[in-house]
């Protein structure tokens, strides 16, 4: 027969085991009723994009406060057009502002042909320019240019080379004087109305021819 002792000590563990489960029992219990949540740092909504007003510009004022209006600046456009003299008869000769005597001393009605690139053969007028240097310096001829038009606005006349076709060379020395020969395609019935412009010295206005040339 156990003694008192003994029977205590085999009860202790039934006991703890016991306590173990009712232990493991409540964990299992609240981990059920009471599960973890992982909380996370909530981020704040970013603010939606908003347009910045433009500002309005702000109109000069004048100093008495009236409102001034900008002028644009001038393009390329609004360059003003060589200045021109007054046009005289073919037949007469032209002085220009310095005192350079320009004329036409023949004009012939010829057969053009067209040699270089641009160039159409055809009806074409021959013009030979007498240039008179009555100033004090020698005039360059390399800048002058000869052009033809056609009609009363101004039609441009293409240029030819051939036949007979011999632009100015070198200068002309004060008192001399110097001829050019220089084509352009114009048709017999436009040559009523024909305006010969003559640019021989920089700065200087244009001389004009404008006449019949028939």
């Amino acid at each position: 027969m156990d003694n008192p002792s003994s029977q205590t000590r085999r009860r202790w563990p039934v006991i703890a085991g016991i306590a173990a489960l009712v232990v493991a029992a409540v964990v299992i219990w609240l981990l059920i009723a009471r599960p973890w949540s992982t909380d996370t740092v909530a981020t704040p909504p970013l603010p939606s994009p908003t347009s910045t007003p433009t500002a309005e510009p702000t109109p000069l004022t004048s100093a008495s406060g009236t409102p001034v209006t900008p002028t644009p600046l001038p393009t390329a456009s609004d360059s003003p057009i060589a200045p021109e003299l007054a046009p005289v008869e073919p037949t007469q000769p032209a002085v220009g502002s310095d005192g350079v005597v320009v004329s036409l001393p023949l004009v012939e009605a010829i057969e053009g042909e067209g040699v270089a690139p641009g160039e159409t053969s055809g009806p074409a007028i021959r013009v030979t320019v007498r240039i008179e240097n009555a100033t004090d310096e020698p005039l360059d001829t390399a800048f002058i240019i000869v052009n033809a038009y056609t009609g009363a606005d101004r039609k441009p006349a293409p240029a030819l080379t051939k036949p007979g076709g011999e632009p100015f060379e070198g200068t002309i020395a004060p008192g001399d004087s110097a001829e050019g020969v220089f084509l352009f395609t114009v048709a017999a019935d436009a040559r009523s109305d024909v305006t010969i412009g003559v640019d021989y010295r920089a700065g200087e206005a244009t001389v004009v021819f404008e006449g019949a040339l028939d």
